[in-house]
């Protein structure tokens, strides 16, 4: 599909979005509408076994998330969210880099509840901060699956600000290893599955 292969293309050159002036943000808004246009996925909300998995930020507008590669000292490493559809589960986390041997590990886990055939509720419960080499980190699944059993982990907790707390996700094109979502802030996330 070469609206696929055209957003692809555009969007690796933008470091997630740090990189795109509001100029480029408006003609990546109009590929991904046009790939929108393709969703193949009729019921994307509805379809776990598509939506599972840990998929990779290629590109977003938000500036919360992004934001993290402006803070002087730190590089924004990889970004993923973790999708198990079965638990109804979802783990965003964010890879930095600063001091050598401090890379850090930023983390959100919330619970997501299907609200239509293409919109989630998301509930964010948990905000968690970490040194990647305390943790044992080397993927996110890796990391998560410890986290899951509950054992011990140096973990800092953060706060989480009760107005932000709560959110929804329009997904507007999911195929087998590429998904586009809108959220209630109006920001767009572009993910690939790794």
């Amino acid at each position: 599909m070469q609206e696929k292969i055209k957003l692809l293309k555009a969007v690796a050159v933008t470091n997630r979005g740090l990189l795109a002036s509001s100029r480029f943000q408006a003609e990546l808004d109009q590929l991904i509408r046009q790939l929108e246009a393709h969703n193949p996925t009729a019921n994307p909300a509805q379809a776990p076994e598509l939506l599972s998995g840990c998929w990779q930020l290629l590109y977003t507008t938000s500036v919360d998330v992004i934001g993290l590669g402006r803070v002087p000292g730190v590089t924004l490493g990889q970004i993923y969210q973790v999708i198990q559809a079965d638990k109804n589960r979802v783990y965003n986390l964010a890879e930095a880099q600063g001091i050598p041997f401090l890379e850090g590990l930023l983390a959100v886990k919330a619970r997501f509840e299907v609200v239509n055939p293409s919109r989630i509720a998301i509930y964010f419960e948990q905000s968690m901060l970490a040194l990647q080499r305390l943790v044992d980190y080397r993927h996110p699944t890796q990391w998560l699956e410890r986290l899951e059993q509950e054992e011990p982990l140096p973990l800092i907790q953060i706060p989480l600000d009760s107005s932000r707390s709560q959110g929804w996700l329009d997904i507007t094109y999911l195929d087998i290893d590429l998904r586009i979502s809108r959220g209630d802030k109006g920001n767009v996330f572009v993910l690939a599955r790794v």
